[in-house]
């Protein structure tokens, strides 16, 4: 994990797998992707769907009624303002994206994004070269159009200045060339699979605005200029943003006259605001147990999304014997997942990938790497926990907890003698719960384990992300949002240089220069790293399907599922709801993206 990913963590903290023994080997084979779906029994919750074509977005339908002003409560702080160069979090996003617009539409399920300003892009092999040919209809609210030399300067402002908009694109890309004015090139210092995920999201600025500004992440932006539908109003950092329909929308204006995103105080009290009609949406909330509120509202609805998520223990492999992969089978066979996901997440989650890509993201996702205790009951998963653990000569004690076998350790591992280990997690009451699950059905293998719960900052930044005491913790309990391209997966557990903020070595998993590397070990970090550089789709696609099951085999994390996130609206206000499963920057909930403003329509 990247520090700037960090950041995003903490702003979107109240909302983040693997296998080779055994049963382990029979549930995991590489086969072509399924589409994951989703039920659900209370008829109030709607499902989101996931667009899977590539086409232009729709303009408004003339005989469409306009009107009234859409209320959207937001429980996060606008750090940002109204700078976009300074966005870091999806807080900055929800108050940013319906004034700043992107090339395209990211995808969640890792499909193909959608067109926004640029209508197309095209990769040159001879050249190594991304071309992007921008929509010659597109055009700024003061009536300048958008040109290909926005775009450079929006990225090359980017880098210059150090902001997290498009730093992970900053390494791939050698120079920008604006070739005429509808389109752009991107050289490439190497080439990049992820170019459309990586760099169509940045929210593009207006250059004939921002040249003469200086350092751009210093401005204030006191008059903001940009693409979208709607126009700065006014604002209290920390209370609200009220934004007005731009009758000249390039593609044509919105049916509602007015947009007033409100910050709330917490969850309780958005859906008290949401009750009372004081607000139309919740793009997201932080916990599941509000969702029988919600219901008994006649026009209140549930929409629940499939943004791509895992939820994981990532043990330490520094540590004896958890560096051992029998041990960390053990381990993921004894713990329960449904128990997990019908208590700690009310229900709110899909049953785990072992290979990380989550089941949502049908593009990428290997679907035949299940957990191997999906069939079994209780009893059979602990029997084949044990098995595992009592052929390593590990012996259960009086006290119910195993001694391991110190003269089976590795020399460059910190040996315990009892099989007793700190379990770190951050202070969020879903994850405490499931601390607890997971403490309960490791007593069962003779595992015990004992749970330190930590503010994000101190878990993340002091102790697990930390060059200090690599060995300080044992197992985190960790979940968050992915990016739904392969890349994320392959920048953080094979990046090519490798640093404390990604995942792979943080968890102590030996990277390339490790000798303690296996053949395996080396296949999977081959895999993950072409997969950033084949451009090749197809050969891309089976890259990273054969990544996923030696992934899974080795339980580099062991996943616990991935969880959903919950948003609200209400239709008594307004109608022709389509919140489309998408995101572009850090705005990953439907329910306030562009789409469905367009979309929707005043009741009366």
């Amino acid at each position: 994990m990247k520090r700037k990913r960090i950041l995003i963590l903490l702003g979107t903290i109240g909302t983040i797998f693997m296998l080779l023994m055994l049963p382990f080997m029979a549930s995991c084979t590489t086969v072509s992707t399924t589409t994951a779906t989703t039920t659900t029994t209370a008829t109030t919750i709607e499902t989101s769907t996931t667009a899977t074509t590539v086409t232009s977005t729709t303009t408004t339908t003339p005989t469409a009624k306009t009107g009234g002003t859409l209320r959207i409560g937001w429980t996060g702080w606008d750090e940002a303002g109204l700078n976009p160069f300074n966005a870091s979090t999806e807080d900055d996003y929800v108050f940013l994206s319906p004034m700043y617009e992107p090339l395209a539409m990211t995808m969640s399920d890792g499909s193909t994004p959608q067109p926004w300003l640029a209508k197309s892009w095209e990769y040159n092999s001879t050249s190594d070269e991304w071309i992007v040919h921008l929509d010659p209809s597109a055009h700024w609210s003061d009536g300048q159009p958008v040109t290909a030399s926005d775009v450079k300067f929006t990225f090359e402002a980017c880098w210059q200045y150090g902001t997290s908009m498009a730093s992970d694109l900053q390494s791939y890309v050698s120079s920008i060339d604006v070739i005429d004015a509808n389109t752009v090139g991107f050289m490439m210092s190497s080439p990049c699979a992820a170019f459309p995920t990586l760099a169509l999201g940045t929210l593009i600025m207006p250059e004939h605005i921002w040249a003469s500004v200086g350092d751009v992440t210093k401005y204030s932006n006191p008059s903001p200029v940009g693409s979208g539908p709607f126009l700065y109003k006014s604002m209290s950092q920390g209370n609200y943003l009220d934004l007005v329909r731009d009758p000249n929308y390039w593609k044509g204006p919105a049916h509602i006259n007015e947009v007033i995103i409100e910050v709330l105080t917490n969850d309780e009290a958005s859906v008290v605001a949401l009750e009372k009609g004081e607000v139309d949406i919740l793009p997201s909330m932080g916990t599941y147990t509000l969702v029988p509120t919600i219901e008994q509202n006649q026009y209140a609805k549930v929409y629940i999304e499939t943004n791509p998520h895992v939820w994981y223990l990532a043990p330490n492999e520094r540590i004896y014997p958890l560096n051992l992969l029998a041990v960390r089978q053990a381990i993921s066979l004894a713990i329960g997942r449904q128990d997990l996901i019908d208590s700690a997440l009310d229900g709110y989650g899909d049953m785990p990938l072992m290979g990380y890509i989550p089941p949502s993201v049908t593009a990428w996702a290997n679907t035949s790497c299940t957990w191997p205790g999906l069939n079994m009951t209780d009893a059979q998963r602990y029997a084949a926990a044990n098995a595992l653990l009592d052929n390593l000569g590990f012996k259960m004690g009086s006290d119910g907890i195993r001694t391991t076998n110190i003269s089976a350790a590795n020399a460059s591992a910190t040996e315990l003698s009892k099989m007793e280990f700190s379990l770190y997690l951050y202070n969020n009451s879903s994850y405490v719960e499931a601390a607890s699950l997971i403490q309960q059905d490791l007593l069962n293998i003779g595992i015990k384990l004992d749970i330190n719960v930590v503010d994000p900052g101190t878990l993340y930044g002091g102790i697990v992300f930390s060059s200090s005491d690599l060995t300080g913790w044992d197992i985190l309990l960790h979940g968050s949002f992915t990016n739904a391209d392969p890349i994320d997966m392959a920048e953080q557990y094979a990046p090519v240089t490798s640093s404390i903020w990604d995942n792979g070595p943080a968890f102590g998993w030996p990277q390339s220069d490790d000798p303690s590397q296996t053949a395996t070990d080396q296949q999977l970090v081959s895999l993950l790293q072409k997969s950033v550089t084949d451009t090749d789709q197809t050969t891309r696609y089976n890259d990273v399907q054969q990544a996923q099951v030696l992934f899974s085999n080795d339980l580099t994390v062991i996943t616990l599922g991935h969880k959903y996130g919950i948003g609200a609206y209400t239709t008594q206000n307004f109608t022709n709801w389509d919140p489309v499963n998408i995101h572009y920057g850090a705005a990953i909930h439907p329910l306030d993206s562009l789409q469905n403003l367009l979309s929707l329509t005043p009741v009366n």
